[in-house]
């Protein structure tokens, strides 16, 4: 999970893949908004919350810089906008003599997105976007830059158990120069990661050194490093052995009774939401109903994360150094493959390839013996 406020964050984004690269854009992020650059098929992610007690004009403020650093990018922008329009399929009675606060957001969002050009993905007939106790409506946003397609838009009801409901769709980049469908780019294999503790480490030391004794360094440099790459992996394999990939798993705390709850939970809401159109006393009991299946079954996820967490610290006691230190020292492993913008002499860096470049040029500068100190200067020597 990438969010761009620690624990004040309100927007983020989830990988679920652990073999894309991804950049985080940490120049452009704010505790709303969270913008990061997909390697795969060159694209930029937005997640942004517009909080509806504060100014619509702070957020789009925001997100005009944003528009404006990734100018002529493949931009995909997904927004809780907390605001309603025809142009994204909400009711006449949701922005229709609601007010001037209603009024302005609406014209607000409105203009950002045909300033952009934007176009929006919202499909017309598909379940509101959110649904809570006080009702339904369209308020979470799909956009992007013309260059980048979204099809098979859905909204589905009873998948989260958020107010706001799960959104999916496929995302195509297309235009000249795109790199093809982000759902179907190919999933590369990470590097195998061996274990170092607890091994063998003088018969690792052996076999590498009787294993690079048969070398024909008489090859070309390519086959030459090839050979050594092989040597040193299959040592590896064999005298150390690798450690285990990473799974995710979801909520580590999440069990089968919080399942059942969820279920429940939706199960009353559906009910509630049908006697709606009734009213009257059924329609009041169903709502009742609701809200103590939807209490008890916050209740139970915040007492189970509680206790998960708690079991967490407990573990510190039987080991010092396990999870609870790592947790606490900021010392757990995230996904290999996410780094952040790096902050370059002209800027900042907008993709994963910038960021990676700017990365290798400091750890890998450029060979310019005009610059060599004496000690480089004898190697240079020594080389030639």
């Amino acid at each position: 999970m990438i969010d761009g406020g620690g624990h004040t964050a309100k927007a983020g984004v989830y990988l679920h893949r652990r073999d894309l690269a991804c950049a985080v854009l940490r120049n452009l992020s704010t505790d709303h908004c969270v913008v990061a650059h997909i390697e795969e098929c060159d694209l930029h992610v937005v997640s942004a919350y517009f909080q509806y007690a504060e100014d619509i004009s702070r957020h789009l403020h925001h997100l005009e810089r944003v528009m404006g650093e990734l100018h002529g990018k493949r931009v995909l922008l997904c927004l809780d906008a907390n605001t309603h329009s025809p142009m994204w399929h909400s009711e006449p009675r949701h922005y229709t003599g609601r007010g001037h606060n209603a009024e302005y957001r609406r014209v607000s969002m409105e203009g950002f997105v045909a300033a952009h050009g934007l176009i929006i993905h919202n499909v017309e007939g598909q379940p509101c976007t959110f649904g809570g106790p006080n009702g339904e409506s369209n308020i979470d946003l799909t956009l992007s830059t013309r260059s980048v397609t979204a099809v098979d838009w859905k909204v589905h009801e009873g998948a989260s158990s958020s107010d706001h409901r799960l959104i999916t769709f496929q995302v195509i980049a297309g235009g000249t120069g795109g790199r093809g469908n982000c759902r179907g780019a190919e999933p590369t294999e990470e590097p195998v990661r061996f274990r170092d503790r607890g091994v063998d480490w003088l018969r690792f030391r052996q076999t590498i050194h009787a294993r690079m004794g048969r070398l024909d360094l008489s090859k070309p440099a390519p086959f030459v490093c090839r050979d050594f790459t092989r040597a040193i992996v299959d040592t590896a394999s064999q005298c150390l052995g690798a450690k285990g990939s990473p799974k995710d798993a979801g909520y580590e705390w999440w069990n089968p009774e919080l399942d059942k709850l969820r279920k429940s939970t939706n199960k009353a809401r559906y009910k509630w939401q049908g006697a709606r159109k009734e009213g009257g006393l059924r329609e009041e009991g169903l709502r009742a109903e609701f809200h103590v299946a939807r209490a008890r079954y916050r209740k139970a996820m915040e007492g189970a994360e509680l206790e998960y967490f708690r079991r967490i610290a407990d573990s510190g006691n039987a080991d010092p150094w396990g999870l609870a230190y790592r947790a606490a020292s900021g010392r757990l492993r995230p996904s290999p493959r996410v780094i952040n913008g790096t902050e370059l002499a002209e800027g900042f860096a907008t993709t994963v390839g910038d960021a990676a470049t700017g990365l290798l040029r400091v750890l890998c500068p450029d060979d310019d013996p005009l610059r060599d100190t004496p000690y480089h200067k004898q190697g240079h020597m020594q080389r030639f």
